[in-house]
């Protein structure tokens, strides 16, 4: 298997990780130095994605993805997309059309989930 078929399955073990609320995968794919940028802007770490994903946190009802580009520069892999979320987060409900960019790192011999930033799309009407 190559380097970017391997990052698209880490990448599909994050998504599936984070629609099942299932923080132990999580932890053995988030980079321990994790930062992303959500959609208000706040910088999140590895800590409080666990929380925020531990079972009784985020719901997720749908995760799509699409438009997927995939980049591997050494042990650097870069994915960049679109993607539809909805669900539920403390009682309240959210949907989100967005564009993303997710950065994984590989360290001995896997991919680790580094850095992630999030924008939402916007749609005059």
């Amino acid at each position: 298997m190559g380097k970017e078929s391997e990052l698209l399955n880490t990448f599909n073990s994050v998504k599936e990780a984070l629609m099942t609320n299932n923080t132990n995968v999580l932890k053995s794919l988030l980079s321990k130095d994790y930062q992303g940028n959500n959609l208000r802007g706040d910088i999140e770490n590895r800590a409080l994605v666990l929380e925020a994903y531990k079972p009784g946190g985020v719901i997720l009802n749908r995760f799509d993805v699409n438009d997927l580009d995939i980049k591997v520069i050494g042990n650097v892999g870069i994915i960049t997309g679109r993607g539809y979320i909805s669900g539920v987060y403390e009682n309240v409900v959210f949907e989100h059309d967005v564009r993303f960019l997710d950065i994984y790192v590989r360290k001995v011999s896997k991919w680790q989930y580094y850095m992630s930033q999030t924008t939402e799309i916007y749609r005059v009407k």
